[in-house]
């Protein structure tokens, strides 16, 4: 079973890299490198939703 906290952090993550590089900028700016980081780092993971549920994929 995967967790909805991955789903959503997956949601940030994708968010974030579909920002063009002054948003990214901005979002660095706001967070802090550590945490800009975090959000440029891909999960070996993804989920996705089916019938309303989560699952691989």
């Amino acid at each position: 079973m995967f967790s909805y906290n991955l789903w959503m952090w997956q949601r940030a993550l994708d968010h974030y890299a579909e920002m063009d590089d002054q948003a990214r900028q901005t979002v660095t700016a706001l967070l802090g490198e550590q945490a800009a980081a975090a959000l440029a780092t891909p999960l070996p993971v993804r989920v996705r939703r089916e019938n309303n549920r989560l699952v691989r994929g």
